[in-house]
């Protein structure tokens, strides 16, 4: 579900007509350049708009307004203008104003369910959980914000101090036979809550797998209002020469996960510039255990070539065993084959790996029958490490905060 700015434009059909008695209103010549005065208005408004939303994106929020104030003098019944002024007091903090705009919007338009949700924002972004809560949970069979609401419960009773429902909310997410984004983040919330910041980053990380680069950034975004998750913004240049500015960035196993105005990729370690000073120092030490683990989880310089159970094949590929399956170096990047894909018949692998692979997979099993709730495994069959392509879904139409 992306940030999307678009906007629909009210046209007013106000034709101003003077007759005398007995007249009838003429149509406008075929040959005449005057638009009527509607369509002139229209145009107008459009223009405005524009000026606004450049200036609200500029940082200039005093101008935005100005601009918004000027375009409902012209047309006091276009919802998108109350959408727009209410998203900019939003921003300057002006919640009383903010809340009269979005009930402006909904009375001229009830069916927007984007204006119910950010009326339960408003109250969300104050920290008024209780009173965000019942907005949210009506908006849950939404088809395009069901999943957003979702979340949005969860953390209202999470951070409201009603542990007990949102461990009832998060099972019932878990026992789900579909997965989808209120799974992945609310569990991710849930250990972060409870400090487990390790177990949240493999959440997200399995997250920016699945979903485009504007879907995780509105759930980030909310992660990062209830102050749960700081993830670090960082610039840089590849060895390869690629530059990365203000880029969110999550430590994998194989480099850093970045967001990129290509999606979510991964950029391997060995790419990363050799001076990391300018580095968070946490995130600096992450990249090092990360970079030298044990000689056991070390990639082999041996090379594998077999086929998995679905006849997917791989020749001479670099490896390396992880806890979900056997990470191996394809043209696209590093991407994971689940244990259960691997061939039937591991005896053309080395002794090595074969051990490495069975010590590894047993201990995935007896995790999975010990714990109610294990982290996510990549899934499906194969997880692309980089650029892996989003799903095809549509965003809420919700406006940036």
């Amino acid at each position: 579900m992306a940030t999307v700015r678009s906007f629909t434009y009210g046209i007013i059909f106000a034709t101003c007509l003077v007759l005398a008695p007995g007249s009838i209103a003429q149509e406008p010549s075929a040959n005449t350049t005057t638009p009527p005065p509607s369509a002139t208005i229209s145009i107008r408004v459009q223009q405005i708009i524009a000026e606004s939303q450049q200036s609200l994106d500029n940082g200039d929020l005093d101008n935005a307004l100005a601009s918004v104030d000027s375009a409902l003098q012209l047309d006091p019944h276009n919802a998108s203008l109350y959408e727009l002024r209410g998203s900019i007091y939003i921003k300057k903090k002006l919640w009383d104003r903010a809340e009269n705009d979005y009930q402006s919007a909904l009375q001229i338009d009830p069916t927007a369910t984007s204006f119910k949700y950010k009326l339960a924002e408003i109250k969300f972004l104050q920290k008024a959980y209780a009173a965000a809560r019942p907005g949210f949970l009506a908006l849950e069979s939404d088809p395009g914000l069901g999943e957003l609401a979702k979340y949005k419960v969860f953390l209202c009773d999470l951070f409201g101090y009603q542990e007990a429902i949102a461990r009832q909310e998060l099972d019932a997410l878990n026992k789900a036979p579909e997965k989808h984004q209120s799974y992945y983040f609310c569990n991710a919330v849930w250990d972060l809550y409870h400090q487990n910041r390790q177990g949240a980053n493999k959440w997200i990380v399995a997250a920016s797998h699945l979903y485009s680069s504007s879907e995780m950034d509105l759930y980030l975004s909310n992660l990062k209002q209830s102050d749960s998750l700081s993830a670090p913004i960082i610039s840089f240049t590849t060895k390869q020469g690629v530059t990365y500015t203000n880029a969110k960035v999550f430590v994998e196993s194989n480099g850093l996960r970045i967001s990129s105005t290509k999606g979510w990729l991964t950029v391997s370690f060995d790419q990363l510039p050799s001076d990391l000073s300018d580095f968070p120092a946490d995130l600096r030490k992450e990249i090092e255990v990360k970079e030298n683990p044990s000689p056991a989880a070390k990639i082999d310089t041996e090379v594998l070539s077999f086929s998995t159970k679905g006849g997917k094949k791989y020749d001479r590929v670099k490896w390396s065993v992880e806890d979900d399956g056997l990470r191996v170096l394809t043209s696209d990047g590093w991407i994971t084959v689940p244990f259960d894909q691997l061939p039937g018949d591991l005896s053309s692998f080395p002794a090595e790996v074969q051990t490495q692979i069975a010590l590894k997979h047993k201990a995935a099993l007896d995790k999975a029958i010990a714990a109610p709730h294990p982290p996510p495994d990549n899934d499906p069959d194969i997880v692309p490490a980089i650029e892996s392509p989003a799903i095809n879904i549509v965003p809420p139409r919700i406006l940036p905060i």
